[in-house]
Formats: structure tokens, sequence, C-alpha cells
């Protein structure tokens, strides 16, 4: 049987899921329900489909900020004061300013509408032109940054071009690791920054099925109720593939990216998020 919202609530196979499910929950609709109220909806043990959906109207409803655009741009600032905490933290030998002085680009992959990825880099001191978006998907705003299209195999950028490499949130959505991190091996300069935000799998669940089940219920909700995606629409494109942080950093060792350092916050992280940092040591 698939897991759902009433199972991890009303039958929760240990007390931890049905916390994590509220610690989720909460983080996208404390502003429209009180914890009561998620309480009370919860146990009327409906569909997943029927959750959302209510979850949905009273979203649109009540939410003031109904731009997706503004709120990437609250995502943006808080992950560029994440970034900022982190790189202060780990980056000792090879500070800030010496990433920004060398001239290379600050490359996103799986960068949405380019607002977070744009918001970051300036934030960092990238200039414009030096900020480069990429998504599958074609934008409309290139909102101050060159975006690109990116089929998750071949990247279009000369070889040896870019510093800083971001991948948020993006890897696991990748269905060839092996060709995408052979062409970020290729466009990163040596000892460039390569910074990962995943979530581990492995952590906290064994059979990883309710970790796996979590993390696509908070993709859904940003796709489907705080973006315009149909629900149809984000079942037949949605397609992801999750690690244990080990395996993760196992496999990006391969191409030559050495950790430097994660930052877990295990407190209040019901999808177990996490940053990995690597350093590029190839040969010029």
């Amino acid at each position: 049987m698939s897991l759902s919202i009433s199972q991890l609530y009303n039958y929760p196979i240990d007390p931890e899921h049905r916390d994590k499910l509220m610690i989720l929950l909460n983080k996208f609709f404390r502003s429209i329900y009180n914890k009561d109220e998620i309480c009370a909806l919860l146990s009327k043990k409906l569909s997943d489909e029927d959750y959302l959906q209510m979850f949905k109207k009273r979203y649109k409803e009540r939410i003031q900020i109904k731009n997706v655009a503004a709120v990437n741009y609250e995502r943006g600032k808080k992950r560029l004061s994440q970034l900022k905490k982190l790189f202060r933290t780990l980056l000792l030998e090879t500070p800030l300013n010496k990433i920004l002085s060398s001239g290379g680009l600050y490359f996103d992959i799986g960068s949405g509408d380019g607002i977070i990825t744009t918001t970051i880099g300036l934030g960092l001191g990238f200039p414009e032109e030096r900020i480069v978006a990429s998504d599958i998907k074609p934008i409309d705003d290139q909102n101050k940054c060159t975006f690109l299209l990116c089929d998750g195999e071949k990247l279009n950028v000369d070889d040896n071009t870019v510093s800083l490499l971001s991948l948020f949130q993006t890897f696991h959505h990748i269905k060839n690791p092996h060709k995408i991190l052979s062409e970020i091996r290729r466009i990163c300069r040596p000892y460039s920054i390569l910074v990962v935000r995943e979530q581990d799998v492995g952590a906290y669940d064994p059979q990883k099925k309710i970790n796996r089940y979590l993390f696509g219920l908070e993709h859904e909700i940003y796709d489907t109720i705080i973006g315009d995606m149909s629900t149809e629409e984000f079942l037949k494109t949605y397609y992801a593939d999750y690690y244990g942080i080990n395996s993760l950093i196992n496999l990006f060792n391969r191409y030559d990216f050495k950790l430097i350092g994660t930052d877990y916050n295990k407190k209040y992280n019901p999808t177990n998020n996490y940053y990995a940092v690597f350093r590029l040591i190839k040969a010029s």
C-alpha cells in the first residue's frame, strides 16, 4: 500500500513520522491554518488529493503574495543568507573574494525562473553578466542574468569558465548523474567551488519509504499549491532518485569534487535537507 498524509498522521509507524509530517505542513500553511485546525483536518482521513485541494483553495484565498516571483525572491534572500554563513564557516582556504576575483561565472543548474539565482549571484557580489541560470524549461523573464536551456545532460558553457556552481534541490531530478557530473567537471575551473543542497534519503529511515514520500509531498506542495502546476502535470513530469548523503559524496568524489564540509540542520528538518560544499581538484 502506498503512503498517504492520513496514514502518517492517523496510523504512524513511528511517532516521529507524524511529527515530521506536521512540521512540513506547518512550514507551508502556518499562515492560513493554526496547528489545531491542521490536526482536525488530518483526523478526517481524506485522500492526499482531497487534502491538497483543500490546502490550495485556502492558500489562494488567504495568501496576499500570490505572485510566484515574489515568493521565489524571498526564498532567494533566505538561501543567500544561508550560503554566506556557510561560506564563512567552510571556505577559510578559499575566501569568497578570491572566487569573485577569478573572473569566472556563477552557474546555477535547475534554476527555475532564475529569480533565486539572480538574488544569490548579486548578493554574493557577482556582476550580472557573470550570473548564469539554467533549467529544462524556458522562462519569460531573464531576471538580470543569462538563462540557458539544459536537457539534464549537456551544459552549453565553455570549458573552465565557472568558478562557483550550485545545484539546489536539483540533483535528485537528474536522470543521468554521470553525464551531468562529467559536464560539470568540464565547465568548472580548477579549485572552483560546488554547492549542493539535497535531501538525505537515508537519514532516520532505513527503509527510505517514508522519507521519499515526504520529499515528494514537499515538491507537490511547491509546484501545485505555491506554483501553478496542475496535479496531472506534476504527476506526469515528476522524477526523483534520492541519495543518502554518503552515497552522494562518494559519487561526486569520482569526478574529483572533494568535500570541504556539510551543514545538516537536524532540528525542525522533516525532509532532511543539507548543504554539501565541494572543491574541484583537477589540473589546469
